[in-house]
């Protein structure tokens, strides 16, 4: 696995609970990073971002009384090159709907609480090694829905189902597993089970 000079990279952290603030804090000071700001809500983190955009955005679900789909929401309307942030959504709350709303937010990952260090690292890398484009439309403003990997760019795509992530089956209330969100996220490869090494 690859290390990465996390010291240099800046993150906003947003949620309205101190508690989970104080605990992403310390797992992303257990990854390397230094520049950590945080944020209580949303007018402030998008103030924040508006103001010194960060390299990266994670901000929870489940916050009033703007949530973390109305915040991803605003920052991708904000001018600029702060709309362009890569945001991973964090929340409890695993459904496919959830998901989706998320995805369709524009948010680049989905961090399922309780999450490890390890499944963490996994997330902040993938933002940082395999970017997206970014696509302005009348209905959607955010990442590329569809990560596709250097070979997808030499092949043609004639069917609609080309450009659609695989969907999970089953009831779409039921909880899925961090490899089936990150599937439809935008196709990444499912997490590894390897243990990092010291240091990474």
């Amino acid at each position: 696995m690859k290390a990465y000079a996390f010291d240099r990279a800046s993150v906003l952290l947003v949620d309205d609970s101190v508690w989970m603030r104080v605990i992403l804090r310390q797992m992303l000071k257990s990854l390397g990073f230094s520049r950590i700001q945080e944020a209580e809500g949303g007018n402030a983190a998008l103030a924040l971002v508006e103001s010194a955009p960060p390299d990266i955005v994670m901000v929870d679900w489940d916050m009033k009384p703007m949530d973390g789909l109305e915040v991803t929401r605003r920052l991708r309307r904000l001018p600029g090159e702060a709309r362009y942030v890569p945001v991973i959504m964090i929340s409890a709350y695993s459904t496919l709907g959830n998901v989706l709303a998320a995805r369709n937010a524009g948010v680049n990952e989905f961090l399922v609480k309780p999450a490890s260090p390890q499944t963490m690292y996994h997330h902040l890398v993938s933002v940082i090694e395999r970017p997206r484009l970014f696509i302005e439309a009348p209905g959607y403003r955010g990442p590329d829905r569809r990560r596709r990997g250097a070979s997808d760019e030499d092949t043609p795509r004639r069917r609609s189902s080309d450009h659609q992530p695989p969907q999970p089956q089953g009831p779409a209330d039921r909880s899925l597993s961090q490899s089936e969100i990150t599937a439809i996220m935008g196709g990444g490869a499912a997490l590894t089970e390897q243990p990092m090494e010291a240091g990474e």
